[in-house]
């Protein structure tokens, strides 16, 4: 079970939107955000606890006012029996992983603000979630995340971007039925035709119409169609090869390596000015989406989109740092076509 952890007077819209995110892609029954419904006469804190026990991976919703009040007097995550607090607390010393997920460059907690119990939380890797238009990126990369979480040995497409490919597979197996059914039905014809004008026509006959094949379909065309269904995506991204580009983060200049791999995923690392960065993603039709690792840390997310053109392959977007570092960077890298 995933269960996503929030304050409603702080996130509960987008809240909302994640939760149907998570259950499209991980099956309904299967994500829980609805702690305060508990029964009358039991507990919370114990039915919070137990609650928690059945899930692999809490999402830590954060907003501005997550903890409950600027005032530091007043603030609702200071007391012991806030449920946000007892939440979070009970994942911590269940040794629970947990996501936090900070909305509109919502700063992470630092841990002196935190009560004791809490303090842990801030030195968890977190993500940064963009309510505006690109919500749906970010929440790939949070379901990829809990992908790995739950399952690091896999390598986890989110469901949402598999289905858009299936329609080019089945125009593929179309096309492919075509061909061979036509290749069936030409081959066949061409056998046939002698014999059934031998037995039933005069020799004068059959001279006549032996130069048939200048109307007899040729079987080229079918095998040449096939080809031209083909996504150019394999061509320009390599499948299973390594490329080097060379490239600009911000203003200076960088040397990027990487892998496309089967499934849409993208491997390699980038290096500028003498340090070395570990990048991981996907690479959808036309998009590359890769979150760099300073150690096991993700300390930036890319997103690039890719420019063609008849002597270069050119990859141009931005990379937007994980707080505390909040500076959004253009990013442009290339190479010449092969």
């Amino acid at each position: 079970m995933i269960a996503i952890s929030y304050r409603r007077q702080d996130s509960s819209s987008v809240a909302g939107r994640l939760y149907d995110r998570l259950q499209n892609e991980f099956g309904k029954g299967s994500v829980f955000m609805d702690f305060d419904s508990i029964p009358y006469g039991v507990d919370f804190r114990d039915h919070i606890k137990q609650t928690l026990q059945r899930a692999k991976v809490v999402v830590a919703i954060i907003g501005p006012d997550w903890s409950g009040g600027r005032d530091l007097a007043k603030r609702r995550i200071d007391d012991p029996a806030d449920f946000v607090r007892l939440e979070v607390a009970s994942a911590l010393e269940s040794g629970i992983p947990i996501i936090p997920v900070l909305i509109n460059n919502t700063p992470m907690p630092d841990a002196q603000s935190l009560p004791p119990a809490l303090e842990a939380l801030a030195y968890r890797n977190g993500l940064a979630l963009d309510t505006g238009i690109d919500f749906h990126h970010h929440a790939d990369r949070l379901i990829a995340g809990i992908h790995r979480v739950l399952d690091p040995a896999a390598a986890t497409v989110p469901k949402a971007a598999a289905k858009k490919t299936w329609p080019l597979f089945l125009a593929l197996a179309v096309v492919a039925a075509v061909a061979a059914s036509a290749l069936w039905y030409f081959t066949s014809r061409t056998t046939k035709e002698p014999s059934r004008l031998t037995s039933e026509t005069p020799a004068t006959v059959v001279t006549s119409v032996t130069p048939a094949p200048a109307s007899t379909p040729s079987v080229a065309p079918v095998v040449a169609a096939s080809p031209a269904a083909a996504p150019t995506t394999t061509t320009t991204n390599e499948v299973g090869r390594e490329n080097t580009y060379s490239g600009k983060v911000g203003k200076a200049d960088a040397v990027f390596r990487l892998r496309f791999e089967a499934n849409e995923r993208v491997t390699g690392s980038y290096s500028q000015g003498g340090s070395t960065y570990r990048l991981e993603g996907r690479n959808p039709p036309g998009k590359m989406y890769l979150d760099e690792y300073t150690g096991e840390r993700v300390s930036a997310h890319l997103e690039l989109s890719l420019v063609e053109s008849a002597t270069e392959i050119r990859w141009q977007g931005q990379m937007r740092n994980t707080p505390p570092d909040n500076r959004v960077l253009p990013v442009s890298l290339g190479r010449p076509r092969n």
